[in-house]
């Protein structure tokens, strides 16, 4: 996982790991302290997943897209 986010562009604050209890979940967390405003992940916008590119992606409108969804596919 981590390897894919680096590859990916995915950047974490030394000090900042990503772990996983089952190997299904995963999450962040710090190894050490850190400053309070510390920046600990970075994820480029081309990964995130928001209402507006699904949108786009899937015809230009949210209940379309969800409809699609909900259709699987």
């Amino acid at each position: 996982m981590v390897d894919w986010a680096q590859m990916y562009g995915v950047q974490q604050a030394p000090g900042v790991g990503v772990y996983s209890n089952d190997g299904k979940d995963y999450f962040a967390a710090t190894e050490s302290d850190l400053p309070a405003g510390t920046p600990v992940v970075c994820v480029p916008s081309e990964l995130v997943i928001s209402s507006s590119k699904v949108a786009e992606e899937f015809g230009g409108s949210l209940y379309e897209a969800e409809q699609r969804l909900a259709r699987g596919g």
